[in-house]
């Protein structure tokens, strides 16, 4: 398997906020990225939306199969 790209879905809290939470997906997530600078990016949205802070981040990734075509 091969990946080929990812994103990542980060989940934010606030009473503004339908269900108290506001979800939010980022394509195009570099595929070196680190989970502590995916978490600090996460957190740097948070406090430029001014809600209560990030709840849950998901990182979502693509791969792509090797298809044996002889079978």
């Amino acid at each position: 398997m091969k990946l080929v790209e990812q994103s990542i879905q980060y989940t934010f809290a606030a009473a503004k906020y339908k269900d108290n939470k506001k979800k939010r997906i980022l394509q195009n997530v570099n595929t070196n990225a680190n989970s502590d600078n995916l978490i600090k990016v996460g957190k740097a949205l948070s406090s430029l939306q001014k809600d209560d802070g990030l709840t849950e981040a998901i990182l979502i990734q693509h791969h792509e199969l090797e298809v044996d075509s002889t079978e």
